[in-house]
């Protein structure tokens, strides 16, 4: 389905900033400039991500500085000048994603499952797999699927919306999330962990199968942890990051936003790591290098 962000603009309660359409495509999603989805909306408020504007963008939401300084690259593109790119955005995300919920299902909870009495699980919109153990006090958020033989200790919490804000006519506001968070099978997650709900409708946070996080480790929304990763204590994994399969994170590493960790990767403990990561690679320090 397509949408006309006049349209968007119109429903909304909110929007009373001065906002100029000089010209307008329909789009199928938001989305980021750098995901791989087609026909997509985007914001632009940084001239350094001009290059990366490609064919699978449809419409443009930008400043009146970025678009006079680089008016040849935006040729192709349906336009929206506003003074704040990524509040106008953010808040047309808002009312799209509030508009456009999930259909509600009766929470599924498979054969032999063990769940204590004090966990919190929505009553729509998951499902769990069998012989799944929950321990007490763990809270589980709609649009979460587990799959089978997970075990997730005590206090954890899945699902649960990152605090994500934009700034909107003077006001702060919350980034509604409403995408899926993924936990794939033979998955061991310890006490205290928290992952995120994924942003975008689309979207998904995933644990693939036979994964292991120690206690207290963070996993942020669309982060993509593949087959067999191992996760030490307090490590923190921020959002739109993905990593390889086989790789190893020691006690309190910190991973950036937005960037990739290859296969078979080793994070010393305590590393902070701020760029990507090729596979095969042992990296230590802060800010992390090659070892």
């Amino acid at each position: 389905m397509s949408y006309l962000l006049s349209s968007l603009i119109d429903k909304s309660a909110v929007v009373n900033e001065k906002v100029e359409l000089l010209h307008e495509k329909a789009f199928d999603h938001f989305s980021r400039i750098t995901t791989e989805q087609q026909n997509k909306c985007v914001f632009l408020a940084e001239e350094k991500y001009v290059g990366k504007l490609d064919s699978s963008i449809a419409m443009v939401i930008t400043n009146k500085d970025i678009y006079s300084k680089f008016n040849e690259a935006f040729l192709d593109y349906g336009i929206c000048i506003t003074d704040n790119p990524k509040g106008l955005y953010f808040e047309l995300l808002n009312e799209f994603e509030q508009s456009n919920k999930r259909p509600d299902f009766k929470t599924v909870i498979g054969e032999n499952a063990k769940i204590s009495k004090t966990a919190i699980i929505s009553d729509k919109n998951v499902k769990i797999g069998k012989n799944v153990f929950i321990d007490d006090f763990v809270k589980i958020y709609p649009n979460v699927t587990i799959g089978d033989n997970v075990t997730i200790q005590v206090g954890s919490v899945i699902g649960i919306q990152d605090f994500d804000m934009y700034n909107y006519n003077g006001v702060s506001r919350q980034v509604f999330h409403n995408g899926e968070t993924v936990i794939g099978d033979n998955v061991f997650i310890g006490c205290h962990c928290v992952v995120g709900q994924a942003l975008y409708d689309y979207g998904k946070t995933i644990i693939r199968n036979n994964s292991k996080l120690n206690h207290g480790v963070l996993i942020g929304h669309n982060d993509v942890i593949c087959e067999n990763v191992k996760i030490s204590k307090g490590t923190l994994i921020a959002g739109w990051t993905e990593v390889g399969a086989n790789s190893f994170f020691g006690v309190g590493a910190v991973v950036r936003n937005a960037i990739k960790i290859g296969e078979n990767v080793t994070v010393g403990m305590g590393s902070v790591v701020t760029k990507s990561v090729d596979s095969g690679l042992t990296v230590i320090g802060n800010p992390a290098h090659p070892k």
